[in-house]
């Protein structure tokens, strides 16, 4: 069912709020930005829905009012945050007609809904209260939209940046529920069915918090459960054994993205620091966005010295040059200028042992095409990994041997 069926309010209830978590320079004719942005900004409004559609409150069969955002097409992750909100919406519709109006016992039946919104390590939440009064008994249920800094939507592998954070947080719930005798025993099999990975998840600072649907797990008295996942509970093998904190971690991940992203077009090595130019430049072109230099135009430019200066501490050695075919990347008047488009594809690592030696760390791994939550992710080929802990390095790390294994 199309959002457009929904009536708009006149009412806008709220201003613009601007939020930018990047330094802006003000210009008068700078032209709107189409890069992704963290976080983006937005109006709230207001929609009403009647079922059938001609009716009023007093007549219908079913009322649905609903508060959203509307991001700003500014950024091009707004266009992506609005049709995720979209997509709620319809979702939110196709259950109304298929269960609650088919169920409704209360006279008339309807929906409530308001939004709130936040940010935690780069994730934009738009959390959505459903207050639902259509059964016997109205109940309230959380449904949740995590963007990323292109507007897409994630799930809680990406969060916790692991292919396997369902089936931990699973584990980890299981274990809180042993000794409560509001839940009967549920092991980590019987939990996974009722952990949303995608909407009934939230990003917060230290992790991310799971909601669980009001009977999934408790009687229907206990309404909706919240359980609150910390990094550290997440990751013992990278927190305990490498010592590494959640910031170090994170940093790490972005690097093996970024070098494998780099690496994988032609499968190239990286030894003892030095990599071809087009690995080079495939990886600056990840590399420099973690500068936090506000695009112009759809480029980035770099002083030439602060450009070759990041890369060594990235990788190591000196940057060997630019391949055109890997990236738009143009050395001009003692500056690189860097195209803004978006990488199309994304691969990252999945760790699966680490150890640690003073301030090196060896990584055993698969490189996986897709993100954390992708449903599609697939095996690419084993690494094997050297990095070393450099404060120089915007990610924390420089590389020093990337392997692969096929």
């Amino acid at each position: 069912m199309k959002t457009r069926l929904f009536k708009l309010l006149p009412l806008i209830l709220a201003a613009l709020m601007l939020i930018s978590c990047r330094p802006s320079e003000p210009h008068e004719e700078e032209p709107p930005r189409v890069t992704e942005t963290p976080e983006a900004s937005y109006t709230v409004s207001h929609m009403i829905r009647y079922w059938p559609e001609e009716a009023s409150y007093d007549t219908c069969d079913y009322a649905c009012t609903v508060q959203l955002p509307v991001f700003s097409k500014e950024h091009a992750s707004g266009y992506a945050m609005n049709a995720a909100v979209d997509a709620y919406l319809e979702s939110l519709a196709a259950r109304i007609e298929t269960q609650y109006m088919r169920d409704a016992s209360q006279k008339p039946p309807y929906t409530e809904v308001t939004f709130e919104h936040s940010s935690a390590n780069g994730v934009t939440n738009v959390l959505f209260r459903e207050k639902h009064s259509w059964d016997t008994e109205p109940y309230s249920e959380t449904h949740v939209l995590m963007l990323n800094e292109r507007g897409a939507r994630i799930g809680i592998n990406d969060v916790f940046l692991n292919y396997h954070a369902d089936e931990r947080a699973a584990e980890i719930i299981s274990k809180r529920l042993e000794d409560d005798p509001r839940f009967p025993a549920k092991s980590k099999e019987e939990l996974m069915p009722f952990i949303d990975a995608r909407e009934g998840v939230c990003a917060i600072e230290n992790g991310a918090r799971i909601y669980v649907r009001r009977g999934g797990i408790a009687p229907l008295q206990e309404g909706e459960l919240a359980f609150d996942i910390e990094f550290s509970e997440l990751l013992p093998e990278i927190f305990g054994e490498c010592e590494l904190d959640m910031e170090q971690y994170r940093g790490l991940v972005m690097l093996l993205r970024d070098v494998s992203d780099s690496a994988v077009v032609r499968m190239e090595n990286i030894e003892n620091g030095s990599a071809s130019p087009y690995t080079a430049t495939a990886f600056m072109a990840r590399a420099v966005r973690r500068l936090g230099i506000l695009p112009k135009a759809g480029r980035t430019a770099v002083p030439q010295k602060e450009f070759e200066a990041l890369y060594a501490a990235c990788i190591g050695g000196s940057f060997p040059g630019t391949d055109t075919q890997a990236h738009d990347i143009k050395l001009e008047n003692g500056e690189y200028s860097v195209s803004d488009s978006v990488p199309a594809f994304e691969y990252n690592v999945d760790i699966l042992s680490v150890k640690r030696e003073g301030d090196t760390i060896e990584i055993e791994g698969d490189m996986i095409s897709g993100s954390f939550g992708a449903p599609d992710t697939m095996f690419n080929s084993h690494v094997t990994v050297t990095v070393e802990i450099n404060p120089e390095s915007p990610y924390g790390f420089r590389v020093a041997n990337y392997m692969i294994h096929m």
